[in-house]
């Protein structure tokens, strides 16, 4: 996947999660993305969903799992997300 293509998919990704995720982890995620940190920002924007206790639909799982694994990078919340929407949560 192309750097521009990260940076577009996080960004809408995160963009989905404006006015629920307190504006100054907004700010940090859009930092890191323009600083060409594409895994530190998918991570950093996923920590802070689970860590504000945010509902994240599976869609959008679907696609942090898709990211991460294009970028070769472990976000174990992840997986805590996809086991609570295989099982039905």
């Amino acid at each position: 996947m192309l750097f521009s293509e990260l940076e577009r998919r996080i960004g809408a990704l995160a963009g989905q999660f404006r006015g629920q995720l307190p504006l100054r982890d907004q700010q940090k995620v859009e930092d890191e993305l323009r600083y060409g940190e594409y895994g530190l920002a998918l991570d950093l924007l996923c920590t802070q969903l689970y860590e504000w206790d945010i509902h994240v639909g599976r869609d959008a799982v679907v696609e942090m799992r898709i990211l991460a694994d294009a970028m070769q990078i472990d976000v174990s919340v992840i997986r805590v997300w996809e086991r609570e929407h295989s099982s039905g949560h």
